[in-house]
């Protein structure tokens, strides 16, 4: 008769916080019978909040659920300048990190005009002004519902572009 031998477990991996930076504090969503969409909003309106934080012009967050297979809501917001836009992209990976979201993939790099940042259930498009007259995604998607964020009255460039 053969004898059996367990292995030992080995202990689990414990995350350790990049040096120079303080730990990340994990927000919840309010319940734990929230659902994926709930915490969608969550996400997007902290996104929101993130953009408007670094000065994003006229920052708009769109309920497409039910209008779109791809996300549930969408964040559109500009920046003025290369350096802004990139601003924008830093502010909102993080909020999407700090509202316990996941970051997927991020489109466009610190030279482009549109920046897409994917978390799932959130889209966060971020355009200089010139982009977003040009593909003007809210009249792309006028029949979805704009959730109210919580955000100042929308910043306009002092140039009058929009």
């Amino acid at each position: 008769m053969k004898r059996i031998v367990k292995k030992p477990r080995r202990p689990a991996r414990v995350a350790r916080p990049a040096k120079n930076r303080p730990p990340v504090k994990r927000v919840t969503p309010p319940t734990a019978t929230a659902g994926v969409s709930d915490h969608g909003r969550i996400v997007a309106m902290a996104c929101g909040r993130a953009a408007d934080g670094k000065l994003g012009e006229d920052t708009q967050v769109l309920d497409v659920r039910g209008l779109s297979a791809v996300s549930d809501y969408l964040v559109i917001t500009t920046g003025t300048s290369t350096p802004h836009l990139k601003a924008l992209s830093d502010a909102v990976a993080e909020a999407i990190e700090l509202a316990a979201g996941r970051l997927h993939h991020i489109e466009g790099d610190a030279r482009a005009s549109w920046i897409l940042l994917d978390a799932h259930a959130v889209l966060v498009h971020i355009f200089d002004p010139i982009t977003r007259r040009h593909y003007d995604l809210e009249r792309l998607w006028a029949d979805a519902r704009r959730i109210p964020w919580a955000g100042k009255a929308p910043r306009r460039s002092p140039g009058g572009i929009k």
